[in-house]
């Protein structure tokens, strides 16, 4: 995390704006005085994956063709 002043970010925008891509996060100060926060977005897709492999781990497979030994409750 880089902190820069809001004058310094404003003289060399596209250096900074190259360090969010790679990843940085900065955070712009007035006065000593934090007033935002610059980050790149969220990879969507690795999340998607993450979030789909995270419920892979809770899922259970079981034998939904076979008949039960339970009775319906279905109608009544």
């Amino acid at each position: 995390m880089v902190q820069v002043a809001v004058s310094e970010f404003r003289g060399h925008l596209n250096k900074y704006l190259k360090a969010v891509e790679q990843g940085e996060t900065l955070v712009l100060t007035s006065r000593n005085r934090e007033i935002a926060k610059i980050t790149a977005p969220d990879d969507k897709r690795a999340t998607a994956k993450q979030a789909l492999s995270d419920l892979r781990k809770t899922a259970k497979v079981g034998d939904m063709l076979s008949a039960t030994a339970e009775a319906w409750k279905a109608g009544k």
